[in-house]
């Protein structure tokens, strides 16, 4: 078995991959201030919840945006686990299917590679705009021919609706994961979810629209990820693939091919 996590700004989502298939999956809150000790506590308790035996783990690969953590984790797995993580980091000679064709390929974040590579491999012969909907949202674009050509970071939901929150002293949080009927509200609570999940629908949309006009491609397929895919999918008839497992299928991808390898 292998563990596989994705860890974010907001969370870090992890899979137990049995061969090919996820035969459980759970998130933890990314916290920074957590220790080695406090970590493995964090992950023993659950996976033990699941009736994972640790000991049949062989494999542990990390895909990480967040480098405060990266050796709590690996000194985390490496005392308790016995194993060391392989981080997801290209200047590592990764073996990838796709040609990052951007100015400094080393600044493009892991999470976004493995999105790209998953998608190259799994959809071939088709342009891709593969969008993550996190703490920030992503948008990545694959061409048919296999190259990454780069693509669009743009602020996440949840962080832009906190930023509205604590910069508006009237204004609170609201559940965003309700979608109203109408998209005019007669309250604020109404208004304000209303503004977040329509905005970003609008965005979406007016982005996809813009990559289009400038590529001069009509024929993308469009895919979706991320913690927030699914909220979206009910607002837009313009994803055409929601997966929210993509960046953890995407790391143990490019893990198992470049372990291959090295072989």
């Amino acid at each position: 078995m292998q563990l596989i996590i994705d860890v974010g700004n907001t969370n870090i989502t992890s899979a137990i991959f049995k061969n090919t298939d996820i035969i459980f999956d759970f998130r933890l809150a990314t916290d920074k201030n957590k220790s080695i000790d406090e970590y493995y506590i964090s992950f023993n308790t659950i996976l033990n919840s699941a009736n994972i035996n640790i000991s049949e783990i062989t494999d542990i690969v990390i895909c990480s945006v967040v480098p405060q953590l990266d050796k709590i984790l690996e000194l985390s797995f490496i005392k308790y686990f016995s194993i060391k993580p392989f981080f997801i980091n290209l200047a590592d000679n990764l073996k990838l299917n796709i040609k990052i064709n951007v100015h400094n390929p080393l600044e493009v974040g892991a999470d976004r590679i493995a999105n790209a590579e998953y998608c190259a491999v799994n959809f071939k012969e088709q342009n891709i705009i593969v969008i993550d909907f996190g703490t920030a949202t992503t948008f990545d674009i694959i061409l048919k021919s296999g190259i990454y050509e780069g693509g669009i970071i743009a602020p996440g939901i949840a962080l832009s609706s906190k930023a509205l929150f604590n910069a508006a002293a009237k204004l609170y949080p609201v559940n965003y994961e309700k979608i109203p009927n109408n998209i005019i509200g007669k309250n604020t609570n109404e208004a304000m979810v209303s503004g977040i999940l329509y905005g970003y629908i609008a965005m979406t949309e007016g982005l996809i629209n813009k990559i289009i006009e400038s590529t001069s491609i009509n024929d993308w397929l469009i895919i979706a990820t991320g913690g927030f895919s699914n909220i979206f999918q009910k607002l837009t008839n313009r994803l055409n693939i929601i997966d929210d497992k993509i960046t953890l299928k995407g790391t143990k991808l490019i893990f198992d091919n470049t372990k291959i390898s090295k072989k």
